[in-house]
């Protein structure tokens, strides 16, 4: 497209930069992503901006009128092309694509500036320089002279003669390219001031190098902790192409693992290198895992001093301008690449970014390599996703995100996916973390095949379309009323959700942790059908007093305080529903050795992981009670538990024993309330409270078997259905399922 730029000479304010495919550029925070236009006013006197117009149709000159505001000498004035009006002066009634149009900038009705843009990159500026326009990195607010130009000639990447990942002896690495070739292997983005490519380099183990990162004391307001030896190590290359008129070619990064073939660490979980320009995590101004000039720069008006972990830092930057281009490889247990891509990273979490080991979220963006989409599969096979995190768990056994949601996976509840993984950054051992799902749009499509267009996610406990049925309804102890709100909320996920975490002791959930999401159109799936389900995020606050009442203590808020319980809690449905429910979970997901052979089995999977992760961030500390301590909680916690139920409730009864006994194994498929059995059930005992009935039921009898009912202790019949309602006394209720082999009646039937 041919470029034109036609003005009319006079005492004029002048159209000076522009950006129509904006990420992360624009001076104001709120219009972070936002398309803006830079004027200028190169006469020496203020000018009036109300008497100018913006527009991207000639036909329409005075499409938007500028703020009733002087522009001094000098000056340059950013408005933000939002394409409808907004409560600020500097918002436009229009949006600039980034394929290229034309911007006319009027006075009456006089032309002062035309400026046909091309087609621009993401966060690439067409800029005014001396003699023409040009292609550049943004100079929002400053002189465009001395910007970074930005050619739209491609140079090609290099090429390494291996790809990154494991090896078990040293080698050398070769590298071509067309060109001149540059290289680093700290991390930093090469240009030409970076060491020369003039013949292969040697790859090999580099651990007895001097910790660099590793060694930094700015990286946490609360923990100062240095390893005292070196830790483990791989070497990173990123190299760049640079022709004879200065046009650069993409970064191209590899990671060498040289050494790591057999060591258990790397063996037992997926290993990942990310690797990002230094000055991007570590520089004073703009480093996001620093307490940086943020930090420095608070000041308390009265002079006291709050919380360490949650005094402003650099790593406390949140939104795309805290988003920092990174490169990230993944290998499986097995040395697999799983992936290899350019990514955006960003600190993710709350308490986390305090902390010395930090989260990251990962992003998928064309703008880096021109996919917006990871498609590798890394939690299932044909997934596509946009976002995932790198897990740091700030619990120090590494284990409560991982164990609560495993837990629990038979309840109508989302949980993530997780897995486990050794992370080096820029070259350096950064410790044991998680792979971990996002709940967003793709996870929904996904999981479910619901089209993500038709998914709604709210970051909360008490969605508004809830609240507003609670505000239109008197009383929710009309069991219309409630079957009302059935139809909105799945009632059996609110209930393990709350019930889960309440037992979990997971004080921390309410509101800020609590999330829910229901399909906006009805389809295929039994889950796409508008109701609001909920998920199990971030319970690194569980698990700490097995002797709290979490009905009754939360950080911010706990269940009493929760306006829909408040309601809830008039309905004998509910509460029915609920008690049972939570006796279910009692007995069968946080039954004793149920749990502990579950934590077993976790902790066996990162054992040595775990130590690596010990020496980079513990020291020679006693990690053994951090996983002891959970155990103690779940050890001691039911008994509590059923206490405060019974409290909360205001139960009657007292718990007692329900024993369910099978003549056969694997005759059919066992169902007590909301648990479903595993089919080589023959004996199963539980505790309920005698308040309720207790609903046994058989399913999908096994072929050849027929059932003959339930029996009590006595061998009389109680009932030939396969659905019965069991009332409980005082005492341990026994009941007896028996089946026969259909020949076996045949033939009594014939006596």
């Amino acid at each position: 497209m041919e470029i034109s730029h036609v003005r009319v000479e006079g005492n004029h304010l002048l159209i000076n930069e522009v950006c129509s495919n904006n990420f992360s550029t624009g001076l104001k925070d709120q219009y972070e992503d936002c398309d803006w236009i830079e004027l200028y006013n190169p006469t020496d006197q203020a000018v009036f901006l109300g008497d100018y117009y913006l527009s991207d149709d000639r036909k329409t000159m005075n499409k938007s009128k500028l703020p009733d505001r002087y522009l001094d000498a000098g000056e340059y004035f950013i408005v933000y092309a939002k394409g409808k009006e907004g409560d600020e002066e500097f918002d436009l009634n229009f949006q600039i694509s980034s394929k290229g149009e034309v911007l006319y900038f009027s006075k009456g009705d006089q032309m002062i500036d035309q400026v046909e843009i091309p087609a621009l990159e993401t966060n690439v500026t067409w800029s005014r320089m001396e003699e023409e326009w040009a292609k550049t990195q943004s100079t929002a607010g400053f002189s465009n002279q001395g910007a970074a130009v930005i050619s739209d000639k491609q140079v090609e990447p290099p090429c390494f003669s291996r790809q990154g990942g494991f090896y078990c002896e040293n080698f050398f690495l070769e590298i071509e390219g067309k060109g001149e070739i540059f290289y680093t292997l700290d991390g930093s983005d090469p240009d030409r001031n970076s060491l020369k490519y003039t013949g292969p380099i040697e790859m090999k183990n580099i651990s007895s190098n001097p910790n660099l990162y590793t060694a930094r004391t700015d990286l946490s307001s609360v923990s100062q902790f240095t390893p005292e030896e070196p830790v483990d190590k791989v070497m990173t290359v990123r190299a760049v192409c640079i022709d004879d008129h200065g046009n650069t070619s993409d970064v191209v990064t590899g990671s060498y693992l040289v050494g790591y073939q057999d060591n258990p660490a790397y063996r037992e979980v997926y290993t990942v290198s990310l690797v990002t320009d230094p000055g991007n995590l570590f520089d004073y101004e703009e480093g996001i895992y620093v307490l940086g000039k943020d930090y420095d720069a608070y000041s308390p008006d009265d002079g006291s001093v709050e919380d360490e972990l949650w005094i402003p830092a650099n790593y406390r930057r949140r939104g795309k301008k805290s988003e920092r281009e990174g490169h990230i490889e993944i290998w499986d247990e097995n040395g697999k690449e799983m992936l290899n891509r350019q990514i955006g990273m960003r600190i993710h979490g709350s308490t986390t970014r305090g902390s010395l080991q930090k989260s990251f979220s990962i992003y998928a963006r064309e703008m880096y390599d021109d996919k917006e989409t990871f498609d590798e599969g890394i939690f299932g096979q044909g997934e596509k996703i946009r976002k995932f995190f790198i897990y740091s768990d700030r619990d120090d056994s590494k284990l409560k995100h991982i164990l609560s949601q495993r837990l629990i996976l038979d309840r109508e509840v989302e949980t993530q996916e997780f897995i486990r993984c050794n992370v080096f950054l820029n070259g350096e051992y950064w410790g044991l973390y998680s792979l971990a799902e996002v709940y967003d749009e793709s996870y929904f499509q996904n999981n479910y095949g619901i089209d993500k267009d038709h998914v709604e996610i709210y970051e909360g406990s008490t969605p508004d379309s809830i609240t507003e049925f609670l505000n239109l309804k008197e009383d929710l102890s009309s069991d219309q009323i409630y079957e009302e709100l059935s139809e909105i909320m799945d009632m059996q996920s609110f209930i393990d959700y709350y019930g889960s975490m309440i037992y979990m002791d997971d004080w921390d959930w309410l509101p800020g942790n609590a999330r829910c999401w229901r399909s906006l159109t009805e389809g295929g799936h039994e889950k796409e059908d508008g109701k609001w389900r909920w998920c199990v995020w971030d319970t690194e606050g569980a698990m700490n007093a097995y002797d709290r009442n979490t009905f009754q203590n939360g950080n911010e808020m706990c269940w009493q305080d929760d306006p829909i319980i408040k309601e809830l809690m008039k309905n004998d449905q509910f509460r029915r529903d609920f008690v049972l429910s939570f006796m279910d979970m009692v007995n069968h997901n946080f039954e004793e050795t149920h749990v502990l052979t579950i934590m077993d089995e976790i902790l066996s999977e990162y054992e040595a992981s775990y130590e690596l992760n010990r020496i980079r961030y513990l020291g020679d500390r006693d990690t053994g009670k951090y996983s002891d301590a959970i155990k103690e909680f779940f050890v001691n916690r039911r008994d509590k538990a059923v206490t405060y139920l019974k409290e909360e409730f205001e139960l009657s009864g007292d718990p007692v024993y329900l024993v369910l006994l099978c003549n056969k194994e694997n005759a059919a498929e066992f169902h007590i309330n909301t648990l479903t059995m595993d089919r080589d059930l023959v004996f199963w005992q539980g505790l309920y409270f005698s308040d309720y009935p207790v609903t046994l039921s058989v399913k999908e009898i096994g072929a050849g078997e027929q059932f003959l009912g339930w029996y009590d202790d006595n061998g009389d019949l109680i009932s030939a259905e396969w659905e019965i309602q069991i009332e409980l006394g005082n005492e341990t209720k026994v009941v007896h399922a028996r089946f026969a082999e259909e020949k076996e009646v045949l033939e009594d039937g014939g006596n």
